[in-house]
């Protein structure tokens, strides 16, 4: 299954965000692409759902007044959040971005056909696609599954099989070395 999550490498989510022609349209693509969020999950962001620990910063995810799951916010992320609040004028436990999950899409959508005049193939994106990079970007670097798809909202594993390649004998190997070293039961 080809999803749009194959053209965003870096490359492709770089000319991305270039075609984003201002700081909201930036934000959306990032929170998407970065931060895992659906459209709707962006529409309740607030300034007031950020916490941080140590270095890490976590935004919680609402689902109207409840929080559903606590999301990873990259510091630059976050900053730019900030930033944008402030900018906007935004109190802390106010709405981010005062629009609806639809015109978000669009939002995207606008952006994607910016950026498909110079890559024909990023024409398509969509919000969805975004999230296929956050996905695919976190498995790429060793992220255990279960961990992105709790980052990610996702309830079942299977959700991301598109994204997972099945292991070779090699990798078979070096996991279960690995969980043997550990002390992990293979």
């Amino acid at each position: 299954m080809s999803t749009g999550a194959d053209v965003l490498g870096a490359r492709g989510y770089e000319q991305l965000r270039r075609a984003a022609e201002t700081h909201r349209e930036d934000l959306v693509v990032r929170l998407g692409a970065e931060v895992g969020l659906r459209p709707t999950e962006m529409t309740r962001v607030r300034v007031a759902d950020i916490t941080t620990d140590g270095d890490h910063h976590f935004l919680a995810v609402r689902d109207g007044e409840t929080a559903t799951r606590e999301a990873y916010l990259p510091s630059d992320v976050e900053h730019d959040v900030r930033k944008f609040a402030n900018v906007a004028g935004r109190d802390d436990d106010e709405p981010l971005l005062s629009v609806s999950a639809r015109r978000l899409q669009m939002l995207v959508s606008e952006v994607a056909d910016r950026a498909g005049e110079t890559d024909p193939r990023l024409a398509d994106i969509s919000s969805r696609d975004l999230r296929w990079r956050f996905a695919a970007s976190l498995l790429d670097e060793g992220v255990p599954v279960h961990v992105v798809c709790a980052l990610g909202g996702w309830e079942r594993l299977d959700r991301l099989r598109p994204l997972l390649e099945d292991p070779d004998r090699e990798t078979v190997v070096r996991a279960v070395d690995t969980a043997e070293t550990d002390g992990t039961p293979a």
